[in-house]
């Protein structure tokens, strides 16, 4: 099929979450995922905490309170820091959250957005990316808010981790980065 994201999947998910489990998917995440694996800085976005920008006629301006943060739900409602995005990135590279068959099926691609410019080929699976060029193959997600935004990912080759984040919604850099920063520890190793 062709490729289209779309938040509203991940907040189907997250009341598929809430079926299944009987809890709120927000619970459901803390007590599966970020207990086990100590993210302690990780859980439900309930305030701005830091300033956040948007590009404006060509010029960056405040969007920290442009909307409340907890808008995202499933689709992105949960705030976190590099270190616990790291951990999460580890497990999920180490194939410490999911089941092989899970992790089989997340990782069934279709041709995703256009990024030869770059250099990159990406393909989107169930929740997670694919970029590959010449040198390497970056499996992670991209995300961004109405003033932040991130990239998170590992090089499949080594199991190198990264976590990149931003303080303005302009998704897009931050993949690139990854991706540059990746290569440059491979081609170092």
């Amino acid at each position: 099929g062709a490729y289209h994201y779309s938040n509203t999947n991940f907040i189907v998910l997250g009341e598929i979450i809430e079926q299944v489990t009987g809890a709120d998917w927000a619970d459901a995440v803390r007590t599966r995922i970020v207990e086990p694996l100590g993210m302690n800085k990780t859980g439900v976005t309930t305030a701005n905490s830091a300033t956040g920008y948007t590009l404006s006629d060509e010029l960056f301006i405040d969007a920290t309170d442009r909307l409340h943060p907890s808008i995202g739900g499933a689709a992105g409602g949960l705030e976190s820091t590099n270190r616990d995005l790291l951990r999460f990135a580890t497990a999920l590279a180490n194939g410490l959250l999911l089941s092989p068959a899970s992790r089989t099926a997340m990782q069934t691609y279709i041709p995703g957005e256009d990024y030869s410019s770059f250099g990159i080929v990406h393909s989107y699976g169930l929740g997670l990316e694919r970029y590959e060029n010449d040198d390497i193959t970056v499996l992670g997600h991209l995300g961004s808010g109405a003033a932040h935004s991130a990239f998170l990912g590992f090089d499949v080759d080594s199991g190198t981790v990264v976590a990149v984040m931003m303080n303005s919604n302009n998704p897009g850099p931050q993949a690139v980065i990854a991706i540059e920063t990746l290569t440059s520890i491979s081609e170092a190793s």
